[in-house]
């Protein structure tokens, strides 16, 4: 048997990461729009929104798109570190 996984919204998915995203002062854009245009002023939280929307509809795929750009920056935090002085 095939198990279906729901898809979820644009606002859904912009929900679920706005009550993880902690920061005191900024919030994550409300719409993918507004992620495009940065009207947030907070870059990290534009590039949350764009990526769960451009990347993922369910669940799963959210979190792949997630951990995918933690890596990617991670390797980008070891590039610096790796320069010798």
């Amino acid at each position: 048997m095939i198990t279906m996984v729901k898809e979820l919204s644009e606002k859904q998915r912009i929900a679920i990461a706005s009550k993880a995203y902690n920061d005191d002062i900024l919030s994550l854009p409300l719409t993918y729009k507004d992620a495009t245009e940065h009207t947030a002023g907070d870059t990290l939280a534009d590039f949350i929104v764009i990526e769960l929307i451009e990347g993922g509809g369910n669940p799963s795929e959210c979190a792949r798109v997630m951990r995918s750009a933690i890596e990617q920056l991670e390797k980008v935090a070891e590039a610096f570190e790796d320069i010798d002085d």
